[in-house]
């Protein structure tokens, strides 16, 4: 948060298994709680962005996924592991948009419901690296 200048100006909301945790069906009220966060952020603090943060060997992940998300610690287990944590951050990134567009068609300030989606990955030693970049959509 320092490199984007946001040190103690943000909310935090942590999801075990970040997008895949708000995301995934056994727990539906997550993502239930998930926007009604959303809403009162972005009613009570005008805010412009959202960042989803997802970590490198996630034992939610795990939980959720089961053996198909074991990874090998190679180089290309490493790039399959990035590769179905931008799948799932595609999948909050693409929910996150269309829930501001309902709110803007229904009414709602086109401006307080402009909201950025940026989507990271971390390693378990705090390297972080976009997974998404602006503007980019993935075809999975």
């Amino acid at each position: 948060m320092d490199g984007d200048n946001l040190e103690n100006r943000y909310d935090q909301l942590v999801f075990a298994g970040a997008s895949l945790g708000v995301m995934q069906p056994r727990h539906t009220a997550w993502r239930d709680v998930f926007f009604q966060h959303l809403d009162i952020a972005v009613q009570l603090h005008d805010i412009r962005d959202v960042y989803i943060m997802e970590h490198r060997n996630c034992g939610a992940y795990a939980h959720f996924l089961g053996p198909d998300f074991e990874y090998p610690d190679s180089v290309k287990g490493q790039m399959a592991e990035e590769e179905e944590h931008r799948k799932h951050a595609q999948s909050l990134q693409d929910a996150i948009l269309k829930h501001c567009d309902d709110k803007r068609d229904s009414g709602g300030d086109p401006e307080l419901w402009n909201i950025h989606v940026r989507c990271f990955l971390m390693d378990l030693r705090g390297s972080v690296r976009m997974l998404i970049t602006e503007g980019e959509n993935c075809d999975f």
